[in-house]
């Protein structure tokens, strides 16, 4: 062990996809699944979100090697080391351990590995520990391995930053939802106070700070000024420009399992990607049209975008209309058919319409008029909901829609 520099290159034991049964970590269960160079290189290709973040980290830090950080990055009881020759871990192998540990991090059994295998959460974590493990192993790096598995690795702290510890997908990576959250509540609504009393505290959060988040929440809502056209979300706007950019990636020869039902790619850079795309689930659907980044969604659970725009024409959509918990927890999904015969009322007085449809929503509005009503003006009737008094406003209304 020592502490010695091994090479950097990957030999081909490292290449290979351990699978290791849950009792055993032997290295006896290890099967050769390697990876060939043109796959590789055809990974390299697609500058995937999260490792490009790893590499610019990486370069952006190449030269500074301070291995004496400030005092308070240490626990109680830590002392700097005697000795001079002494690195926790040396530089050349310090890529490939970040690279190692973003993978384990990024796996879920949501997303398929080579092959179209898709691993257990239970197997995924047995892979991770075996691989880093022998990463460890193999460069004496016996240090690095202690504060890998008891700061990381061991059962107990596993389930708090790995994806595969829970069944559904998380939309976030890191806890900055909550961080704003808190810079907003310091500098917006507590700039004048200092240490308030928690009585002035409880007030401003119940007065000031709610009926804030509840006037931005209402203004994301599907029913924000329904006849009229609102701009995209940050979020659309990052998604749809991931998406164009990834249509424009040139594409390798080599063949791919997609999944479009599921939406799925066994190319392995799916689960790097911030939203979850690849270069090959996009070039295998249209080109879409200007609604479609209004109103996908991105779910939770398996198949993570559910939108008749992704699947082929003929192609039978799933029968599980899904969960807020899911991710389906949006009331209005784009169809314009669904604001015929005054059912666009439904909407705007808040009640749920498409996957979560009252009895009462789906029955058509009594006319309340007696006047005649041609033909010419009988599709404006109906979508007005046959009310005289109100029937100038509500045209102007469903106009701006069509």
């Amino acid at each position: 062990m020592n502490g010695v520099v091994q090479p950097v290159t990957l030999t081909e034991r490292e290449r290979v996809t351990i699978r290791l049964p849950a009792a055993g970590l032997g290295p006896d269960a290890t099967q050769n699944s390697a990876t060939t160079d043109a796959e590789r290189k055809a990974e390299d290709e697609e500058g995937n979100d999260l490792m490009d973040e790893v590499d610019r980290f990486l370069d952006d830090n190449d030269a500074e090697d301070e291995e004496d950080a400030p005092d308070w990055e240490f626990e109680e009881g830590e002392v700097k080391s005697k000795n001079p020759n002494y690195v926790f871990c040396p530089a050349p192998h310090r890529k490939q351990l970040l690279h190692l540990f973003t993978k384990h991090f990024c796996q879920h059994p949501i997303f398929p590995e080579r092959g179209s295998t898709r691993l257990s959460a239970e197997e995924i974590r047995t892979n991770a520990v075996t691989e880093m493990y022998q990463f460890c192993y193999q460069r004496g790096l016996s240090e690095v391995w202690a504060y890998m598995w008891t700061s990381w690795y061991q059962p107990k702290v596993w389930k708090l930053w790995a994806r595969s510890s829970s069944p559904w997908l998380s939309r976030l990576r890191t806890t900055m939802t909550v961080e704003n959250f808190w810079r907003q509540l310091k500098h917006e609504f507590l700039h004048h106070f200092l240490r308030p009393r928690l009585d002035l505290l409880v007030w401003i959060l119940i007065y000031n700070v709610t009926p804030a988040y509840v006037a931005r929440a209402e203004v994301l809502e599907d029913t924000h000024r329904l006849g009229r056209s609102n701009k995209l979300t940050s979020y659309q706007v990052r998604f749809k420009t991931a998406w164009k950019k990834l249509a424009q990636l040139p594409v390798s020869g080599l063949a791919y399992n997609i999944d479009l039902a599921m939406f799925t790619c066994d190319c392995g850079r799916q689960k790097y990607e911030a939203h979850h795309l690849c270069k090959h689930l996009v070039r295998a659907v249209s080109e879409p049209d200007i609604r479609f980044w209004r109103h996908v969604v991105r779910r939770r659970r398996a198949p993570l975008y559910r939108h008749h725009h992704l699947l082929p024409s003929g192609y039978p959509e799933s029968p599980d209309n899904g969960t807020i918990t899911d991710g389906d927890d949006h009331v209005w999904t784009g169809d314009v058919a669904m604001l015929s015969g005054g059912r666009w009322r439904t909407i705007t007085t808040e009640q749920l319409i498409g996957k979560r449809t009252r009895d009462s929503d789906s029955e058509e509005p009594e006319m309340r008029s007696s006047s005649p009503v041609t033909d010419s003006d009988r599709s404006i009737y109906d979508l007005a909901g046959g009310d005289d008094e109100a029937r100038e406003e509500e045209v102007c209304i469903i106009c701006l829609l069509c």
